[in-house]
């Protein structure tokens, strides 16, 4: 199997490009102390960098989102209850549908704990959208307010594990791939 090698390793899937080199005939290239080998796009093997990179982003971004803070304003009387709706609906199919890309990525690359961990996640969220009750309303909001709340809580918890887990698997996949 042809390696390439760099300066910085961590990033040496970036500087291989697949349009050059032996694999096609044409000599490796050489910039100065760099020499660079055709890049494993041309391998028939899945890397599982940027997609453990695509995963933390997410959750880190699903960490920051501030519902339950939102939810506490509606408790205390901040904020009102057709804005709130009116914020939170915005995010909630963007938010399922990442999360099920994601799944389907995991699935497609035969990250197996990994899908397994997202899809009850999936199930539910397809589940709530096929009984269209996926978003918010502002007449029903305080009568279900303890049940979001529950239901965000449980998920902070889901991406808090997850974005743990994904950092996990990122930093064996790099260490592996210095090897």
């Amino acid at each position: 199997m042809p390696r390439f090698y760099s300066m910085n390793r961590l990033h040496h899937h970036r500087l291989a490009l697949p349009f050059v080199g032996p694999a096609l005939g044409g000599p490796p290239l050489h910039h100065g102390l760099l020499r660079t080998y055709p890049s494993r796009a041309a391998i028939p093997r899945t890397s599982p960098e940027p997609m453990l990179t695509s995963a933390l982003a997410q959750c880190a971004r699903l960490l920051h989102h501030p519902q339950i803070i939102m939810f506490s304003d509606l408790e205390c009387d901040y904020i009102n209850p057709i804005d709130l709706c009116n914020k939170l609906n915005q995010f909630i199919l963007p938010e399922m549908a990442a999360h099920a890309v994601l799944t389907l990525f995991f699935l497609l690359s035969g990250q197996w704990v990994a899908f397994l961990l997202n899809a009850p996640l999936v199930a539910f969220n397809v589940n709530k959208v096929m009984n269209k009750n996926h978003t918010l309303d502002a007449t029903e909001i305080f009568r279900t307010l303890s049940a979001h709340k529950k239901q965000c809580f449980i998920k902070l918890g889901f991406y808090l594990v997850s974005f743990f887990y994904y950092l996990y698997r990122m930093i064996l996949a790099l260490i592996a791939d210095t090897e």
